[in-house]
């Protein structure tokens, strides 16, 4: 809970959306074809060596230049490419708040305000994605140059060996004549082709990998703690008025205790609820309740009256644990809410909270 309170959730749906769509674009559509570019790469490079080694180098020697633009061009695409995920991740996020709350922007006539707000953070996801697209678009024209200004130089390097009486160093045996250099432009382009098709999924396992980091951080968020072990049991009096487990429902609840020389004690829920001493704050360098110690006896009506952001909610969030307190201790019928497990807690108490949600679903659903 404390997660989902503390980040927007239109940036949360972003997660569900935005990254996920990068992820399955890589999986279904960049990933095949790029292992189809690389097998296609490597057929070739092995047809290269048979008919020709010193050929095959003059080759190489362009993949290095490509693979050293594509690096370095590429390298600055990714970096806009993640900006601009978290830059649209915060603007969805806006524009959630935005419509979930429009009731509150028409009373106070805040639609200029936001306006100008979302202007300001729409303008920095145009200038990361205009970043982000700029690299990535030049990348494919330089990388097209480069194969033509390798094939002329193959064509060029070729004609000499051959009028030089170089001899072929080959798998094959060949010597070097126009049947081994004609092949060779053709695979020198098509060679070129494929490595352009690499280079152009750069974008897209640029945007997949920034997606995958938002969705892995998300992942390896902490998940709630429960080091509880006091549960809630059905009960009822047995002999001497004593109260025991039983299966069926009897309305009377109890708390079940098990304690460490393996004796369970039974205590029946009463409602009696105790702060003492509590400190609490939503981030731990900045505490927002001080010494708070209040109680409630069974069967009062205890009402917390107090300006908005006084702490009236925070109070009824410590008693159900959707936050842990700093210092102090709260009790409920006696024990201490931490021995406690969360479900059995929140099962126990009835809770209507100031921010209603309607569900789809039947009225009776709700």
């Amino acid at each position: 809970i404390k997660y989902f309170d503390t980040h927007p959730h239109g940036d949360i749906m972003s997660h569900y959306t935005n990254d996920i769509d990068t992820l399955r674009q890589l999986i279904s559509q960049s990933l095949p074809q790029m292992i189809q570019a690389i097998l296609t790469l490597t057929i070739l490079m092995i047809v290269m060596l048979y008919l020709s080694v010193w050929m095959t180098l003059v080759v190489l020697f362009g993949v290095v230049i490509m693979f050293l633009v594509t690096k370095n061009i590429g390298g600055k695409s990714a970096k806009y490419f993640i900006a601009q995920q978290k830059s649209l991740g915060k603007a969805e996020g806006y524009i959630e708040e935005m419509i979930e709350g429009q009731k509150v922007v028409k009373v106070f006539c805040h639609e200029e305000q936001c306006k100008k707000e979302f202007d300001k953070i729409n303008e920095q996801l145009n200038s990361d994605a205009e970043n982000a697209n700029k690299y990535a678009n030049i990348l494919m024209p330089i990388m097209g140059n480069i194969g033509n200004i390798l094939y002329i130089l193959m064509a060029f390097i070729g004609g000499i060996l051959i009028t030089s009486g170089v001899p072929n160093l080959s798998i094959s045996g060949q010597a070097m004549t126009i049947a081994v250099v004609v092949p060779f432009l053709n695979m020198t382009r098509q060679f070129c082709q494929n490595i352009s098709q690499v280079s152009q999924q750069i974008n897209a396992v640029a945007m997949a990998m920034a997606g995958a980091t938002r969705n892995y951080t998300l992942l390896d968020e902490e998940p709630e703690t429960d080091e509880g072990y006091v549960t809630l049991v059905n009960a009822k009096y047995g002999e001497n008025d004593e109260l025991v487990e039983c299966e069926e429902r009897t309305n009377i609840w109890a708390w079940k205790h098990p304690h460490q020389d393996g004796t369970v004690t039974l205590t029946q829920v009463k409602g009696h609820v105790e702060l003492d001493d509590v400190d609490f704050g939503y981030v731990p360098e900045k505490i927002v309740l001080h010494d708070v110690s209040i109680y409630a006896n069974p069967g009062e009506k205890v009402a917390f009256v107090g300006a908005t952001g006084a702490g009236k909610t925070t109070i009824t969030n410590l008693i159900n644990r959707f936050y842990d307190i700093a210092d102090g201790k709260i009790r409920y019928d006696g024990i201490n809410i931490n021995k406690i497990k969360k479900d059995d807690l929140r099962r126990s108490l009835g809770i209507v909270l100031q921010d209603t949600n309607l569900f789809t679903g039947t009225v009776m659903e709700n």
